[in-house]
């Protein structure tokens, strides 16, 4: 059971951390040395004492936290904006819907259409 529970893990750890890689960078070099760093820390692991594991789960967890953040912070302005264009929309009675061209600096989001197709 234990087994499945670490095994399901590793699988979304993987996945999370490959698709932040394509996102940031299409570049195939990167995710080549996300999968061999995965690799590695997969057989470290598996491999040595408890209380090792748990520390160096503590240092990844700071640096995490640390890059995490950063990303908040260099995305402020972008999620103000989509509030004030939500609220704008509210206040003028519209069902509000995010168009990614509605706001300046998002690239790469999920959304409908185009705000200029949708109103063709």
């Amino acid at each position: 059971m234990i087994g499945c529970i670490v095994l399901r893990k590793c699988c979304c750890n993987y996945y999370f951390g490959q698709a932040n890689i394509q996102f940031l960078s299409e570049n195939p070099i990167y995710l080549t040395i996300f999968r061999i760093a995965f690799l590695i820390m997969i057989m470290i692991g598996a491999t040595s004492d408890l209380e090792i594991i748990w520390q160096m789960a503590d240092l990844f967890m700071g640096s995490m936290a640390v890059v995490n953040l950063i990303a908040v912070a260099l995305l402020a302005h972008i999620a103000v904006r989509a509030l004030k264009d939500f609220q704008d929309q509210q206040k003028s009675g519209i069902d509000p819907i995010f168009y990614r061209d509605s706001i300046k600096g998002v690239k790469h989001a999920k959304s409908r259409e185009s705000k200029v197709k949708q109103q063709q």
